[in-house]
């Protein structure tokens, strides 16, 4: 048995410069258990030491009360370092790595390197320079971004004296040439440096040289930004909720810098109830870093038992999605793959797919119907290809079995020819065939003379690619908040949401049904109003799904953005017929009335507008509404199946709703995406069929038109 043990450890940096340190270590059963365990190596912020109140002197015995042995030292930053240190980043470098030394001498072989403040952007450094093999991690405790920038912003908010400019003037003359080897070199004291008064309580005191290598703009080695990036080690970082020295946007900066040049083991926590040094809630931290130097995967866990307000305030984050539906899940996928991290995702819903995005017929369309040069033609085809390698990666159900196009009517004949050109124009594989080659296909499908075959439609089931896409997006560090609405713009950069405020660097409206009304908080896409269409299915009953072996469709009115009322055989071998197009009063209405609303009349009202001024809608809505009867609708269907008669079909609660968008300055139905961005925001509206099969591809272009 190894007893616990606390001793005063006195080390030798390279350059022979005396250092203390505080080894404190628990109880275990052989001292290769001990040395196999994990050990902090505890690095303090500006003026601090290891007996110092906070971090360094809480953390030790926090962590031995749980196992974990830690090593808290005085760097040469302890107690009038700042005054009278040279180098600062390189010489506290070489105080860690001789403290790490030690720790491998005694035989420890798993060192965690934590730093607070000022000593987790040296840790940084440190790393960076070259870590011990001995070192496998590093926890960074309220790390600044960039020191020099945090400062100059700091200075400039508290109107200093000297200014942060001045500063800056004076230490140019008074340490040219050499910073390093100036004699020139005096103290000079910052007031309102912590707040608005003038006291020497909220003043900092430096030389110039110090200043130089610690806040100037060229303190390189303190910008952590631009150095962060080659460190591979995992990384947890720890901030406080409230911290009033180094903003919530600074370390999810970090994180995304991380994250976009591969490192996949760094994540970030927010302690709640907690400033810059998170011992201000020490259970909560405790929590965390217990679980994170135990190997846990979720460090979160238990957390909020330790916060007085009941929940962790995850309040902040790099890119804020709303809408976990396919649109948001395959930007926030593309997003990770470039190596962008501290993405959160909003969902009004308790779960993906409430709504259109898991309502669909989960048709993969070829990309025939679409005009040439339309986000729908050029994403269509390269989207279904991506959507198939997606789900033979994940081992997802995708059943290839083609579509045939069919004239309903004679006098339809003759667009068979112009979809066949949109196929060849979008590089999506088609063939016009005859009676003989269509009856081989759907031996029951009426016997038109011609008919255009699509042999790479395929179908899947959408609700299992969700929550694939959920879940891959959980492993790969994005935050889902379902049960959480979007309610409006605080500011610029700033979600409320119905879970609380969160701040944002850049958003992507993916709201589906309600991406108008996200837009219009934003201030943008204001001639866009959003006209709802409800489409009701019928199903072939059990014993007459054989009459279609795959998927049959209309030759569409090119002039209705609606593709008709088709048979689509699903991965699970039931053949539903429709859509219908009906107008609907609610962006939700999938049963009678039961989404109505303030906003109900107001839809009903753009309705009766649109008849009266745009005759294409005028035609389509009446053509539609008829399907509403289940005789015009078998109608409709004979037409594809003539052998179709009311006692084969049966009612089915399958039911989705088109939010399709109308441009009211034209008064015209918008037939493709749309994108609109404004700055650091980009809405995505309009995203209505083929969305689902566009997905993955139409993602590459939001990242794109996002981040450029």
């Amino acid at each position: 048995m190894v007893p616990r043990q606390r001793r005063l450890v006195s080390f030798e940096a390279e350059d022979g410069f005396l250092i203390n340190g505080l080894l404190v270590s628990g109880e275990f059963q052989s001292e290769k258990e001990l040395h196999e365990a994990p050990i902090v190596l505890v690095v303090h912020g500006v003026l601090g030491h290891f007996l110092a109140r906070g971090t360094p002197r809480v953390l030790p015995n926090a962590l031995v009360e749980h196992g974990f042995s830690s090593f808290s030292i005085n760097t040469r930053m302890a107690f009038t370092g700042q005054i009278f240190g040279g180098g600062i980043f390189d010489e506290s470098a070489l105080d860690i790595e001789a403290a790490v030394a030690v720790l491998a001498e005694e035989g420890f072989k798993n060192i965690i390197v934590l730093g607070w403040s000022l000593g987790a952007n040296i840790s940084v450094y440190y790393a960076v320079r070259g870590a011990h093999k001995n070192v496998k991690g590093l926890i960074l405790e309220g790390c600044s971004s960039s020191l020099p920038a945090s400062n100059k912003k700091r200075l400039d908010k508290w109107q200093s004296i000297p200014s942060y400019d001045h500063i800056y003037e004076i230490a140019k003359k008074v340490l040219k040439p050499d910073p390093m080897t100036t004699e020139n070199d005096r103290v000079f004291i910052v007031y309102r440096a912590w707040g608005p008064n003038f006291s020497p309580a909220e003043a900092e005191m430096f030389t110039y040289r110090t200043w130089w290598f610690m806040r100037s703009p060229e303190a390189h080695n303190a910008k952590t930004n631009e150095i962060i990036s080659k460190v591979k080690l995992p990384i947890l970082f720890i901030h406080g909720e409230h911290d009033d020295v180094v903003g919530h946007e600074e370390v999810q900066e970090l994180l995304a810098i991380l994250k976009r040049s591969g490192n996949k083991k760094s994540e970030l926590v927010f302690i709640p109830d907690a400033k810059h040094d998170c011992m201000e809630n020490p259970y909560a931290t405790q929590e965390v870093l217990n679980r994170w130097l135990s190997g846990s995967t979720d460090p979160l866990a238990n957390v909020n038992r330790y916060s007085s307000i009941g929940k962790l305030m995850e309040s902040g984050c790099e890119i804020l999605i709303v809408g976990a539906g396919i649109t948001g899940l395959a930007a926030a996928r593309e997003l990770t793959r470039r190596g962008y991290g501290g993405i959160t995702i909003i969902e009004k819903e308790e779960s993906t797919g409430a709504h259109a995005s898991g309502r669909n017929s989960g048709v993969l369309h070829a990309g025939i119907y679409y005009t040439a040069g339309s986000n729908k033609a050029y994403y269509c085809v390269r989207g279904g290809r991506l959507m198939k390698e997606f789900c033979r990666e994940k081992g997802l159900m995708l059943v290839e079995n083609g579509k045939v196009i069919v004239p309903g009517s004679p006098d339809k004949d003759y667009l068979l020819d112009e979809l066949k050109r949109r196929a060849d124009d979008a590089g999506a594989r088609s063939e016009i065939i005859d009676r003989k080659h269509l009856l081989r296909l759907e031996p029951h499908a009426a016997p038109v003379e011609r008919a255009l075959h699509s042999p790479d439609t395929a179908v899947v089931d959408p609700k299992e690619i969700l929550l694939a896409l959920r879940d891959e997006l959980e492993a790969s560090g994005v935050t889902i908040k379902f049960g959480t609405a979007f309610s409006g713009l605080k500011g610029s950069r700033t979600a409320a949401t119905s879970s609380g405020d969160i701040t944002f660097s850049k958003f992507i409206n993916a709201a589906g049904a309600y991406a108008d009304r996200v837009a219009s908080a934003f201030g943008v896409g204001g001639q866009y109003k959003t006209l709802p269409f409800k489409g009701t299915y019928k199903k072939l009953i059990k014993q007459r799904a054989w009459l279609v072996k795959a998927n049959i469709y209309p030759v569409p009115d090119l002039g209705n953005p609606f593709l008709g009322v088709h048979f689509t055989k699903s991965v699970h071998g039931e053949v539903y017929i429709g859509p219908t197009a009906i107008p609907a009063f609610g962006r939700e209405e999938y049963g009678v009335f039961d989404d109505l609303s303030a906003e109900s009349l107001s839809i009903l009202l753009r309705d009766g507008i649109l008849l009266m001024v745009n005759p294409d809608f005028r035609r389509a809505a009446l053509t539609e509404i008829k399907k509403y009867s289940t005789d015009v609708l078998i109608k409709e269907a004979r037409g594809l199946l003539p052998e179709l008669s009311r006692s084969d079909i049966e009612d089915t609660p399958k039911c989705g709703i088109r939010p399709q968008l109308v441009d009211w300055t034209t008064k015209k139905l918008v037939n493709d995406f749309v994108l609109v961005r404004d700055g650091d925001s980009l809405h995505v509206l309009n995203a209505i069929s083929p969305a689902f099969t566009c997905s993955l591809a139409f993602a590459g272009h939001v990242a794109d038109t996002l981040l450029a």
